[in-house]
């Protein structure tokens, strides 16, 4: 799927957000679903769309040397060649960061494994021993305030951590944010992260 020129993803508006199907959707054709993850207990991980404030929240908890996080998976694999970013804002709403890390990935079809479900498919094979999810990242990101603020970061900030040969904004299937332990593994924290107005840009 090739994006028009506006560059829009989701801005969980009430035209956007399905809360039956639990599925975003903009008037051009791209859609797909919200999603968490987490590592070892006790990390963890919620995600909701809040109809009223029509923002993504990310609820995450981080223990010492694990992370948390979660996004949007897109149901095509998206080809954003023709934008130069990929731009969103954050503000923190519950918690803090203190203790902790965050970055933003973009998910990509040659590091999403093969049997993936909901949508099916990804062209890394993990019963070949290939190590998959290992996505571009853009690490260490200013941290949000209680005021929305927004972030643009270049696909060249991206880092490229599988080698792989085929340009990130091609092959783009979705966008997910991530908490790390920081402090050399020790620190922890639990916060809950808007996320709102993603774009390419």
């Amino acid at each position: 799927l090739t994006l028009l020129p506006d560059g829009q993803v989701a801005d969980f508006s009430a035209l956007e957000w399905n809360s039956s199907s639990g599925k975003w959707c903009d008037p051009r054709g791209l859609d797909g679903s919200v999603f968490a993850y987490a590592g070892a207990t006790p990390s963890a991980a919620t995600v909701a769309v809040d109809t009223t404030a029509q923002n993504l929240k990310l609820n995450l908890t981080v223990a010492a040397t694990g992370y948390a996080g979660g996004g949007l998976i897109f149901d095509s694999c998206v080809n954003a060649s023709g934008f130069t970013s990929v731009q969103f804002s954050a503000a923190i709403t519950a918690g803090s960061l203190t203790g902790c890390s965050w970055q933003v990935q973009l998910q990509t079809q040659d590091q999403r494994p093969s049997s993936a479900t909901n949508p099916s498919g990804g062209t890394c094979n993990p019963d070949a021993g290939a190590s998959c999810y290992r996505f571009p990242t853009v690490a260490t990101l200013a941290v949000p305030t209680a005021v929305a603020s927004t972030y643009t970061e270049a696909f060249t900030l991206f880092n490229n951590p599988s080698s792989s040969a085929i340009p990130t904004p091609t092959q783009v299937t979705g966008i997910q944010w991530q908490v790390n332990s920081a402090s050399s593994g020790t620190g922890t924290c639990t916060v809950e992260l808007r996320i709102d107005s993603i774009k390419f840009q």
